[in-house]
């Protein structure tokens, strides 16, 4: 399985190729990344390069940029999670909100759930949550993280549920 750096890098190539070749679409998502006026998205077809097509790929992630969606992306631990784990309209759910890991995992163990990160917080989500992002609650792989994302030893897990949210989120079969 590819893991998902490749799968984000894979979308970005298609991404670039469909700017150069004037695809009104993408050239409107690499204007608006930009912040450029209508009247200068021709000339946005002859200046787009890779860098720019993995910003926008980190952008639709949820990350501020490629540098941090790479590191998180690649498993390390970092200050900020981006968005990824907690996509838009997840607030008909279950969710139990901290600033703080060591108290998010006390409120995990006393009530159960899936500790996720977002951005510089933590987040308690119910299997129904889990199901909604993209991911199966029965998958044997959340044994192996004691159903918090953040716990040690869960890499291989991880990049397995990163490859499958990232190809979910940009709508790409691995």
């Amino acid at each position: 399985m590819k893991s998902a750096i490749e799968i984000a890098r894979a979308h970005a190539r298609v991404l670039q190729r469909l700017a150069s070749d004037g695809d009104p679409q993408t050239l409107a998502a690499f204007a608006a990344l930009e912040g450029l006026q209508d009247v200068e998205r021709a000339a946005l077809a002859e200046t787009v390069q890779r860098k720019h097509a993995l910003a926008l790929v980190a952008r639709r992630l949820g990350f501020t940029g490629w540098a941090v969606a790479k590191r998180v992306l690649a498993g390390e631990l970092v200050d900020d999670w981006g968005e990824l784990l907690y996509p838009g309209r997840g607030a008909a759910y279950w969710n139990v909100w901290s600033a703080h890991l060591d108290e998010a995992r006390r409120i995990r163990a006393e009530h159960g759930g899936y500790l996720l990160p977002w951005r510089r917080q933590f987040v308690i989500v119910e299997d129904h949550f889990v199901e909604h992002i993209g991911l199966d609650p029965r998958d044997a792989g959340w044994a192996t993280l004691g159903r918090d994302w953040l716990c040690a030893g869960g890499d291989e897990v991880r990049a397995r549920f990163y490859a499958a949210l990232v190809a979910r989120a940009l709508g790409v079969t691995v």
